[in-house]
């Protein structure tokens, strides 16, 4: 078992600092939860990369424990990288918001 490179797209770490603004705005110290969780997750899916299921098309997606947040990712596999391509409420409809961009 080996551990994957993990990249960002720009729009993820943007909307990674909204989340966890938002989190510190309703509680001192809540985003700093949310962010320990983010990072839980992202070493998870970085050692079982293919463990969350498709979405749609090929990007995966891993809900992030305690948070109303999914990670969605696409994996490639000839350079060994996992790509997070959005950090978003699971409020919103993921669709929707891969239309936005």
């Amino acid at each position: 078992m080996h551990q994957w490179e993990v990249k960002f797209s720009p729009e993820a770490n943007k909307e990674l600092q909204s989340a966890i603004d938002y989190y510190n705005l309703q509680q001192p110290g809540l985003g700093l939860d949310f962010l320990l969780e983010f990072d839980n997750q992202i070493e998870h899916i970085s050692f079982y990369p293919y463990a969350c299921a498709i979405r749609y098309l090929n990007v995966r997606f891993a809900l992030i424990n305690r948070f109303p947040y999914a990670i969605h990712y696409t994996i490639k596999e000839n350079i060994n990288t996992i790509i997070v391509q959005t950090v978003i409420s699971a409020f919103r409809n993921p669709e929707e918001h891969w239309k936005e961009r």
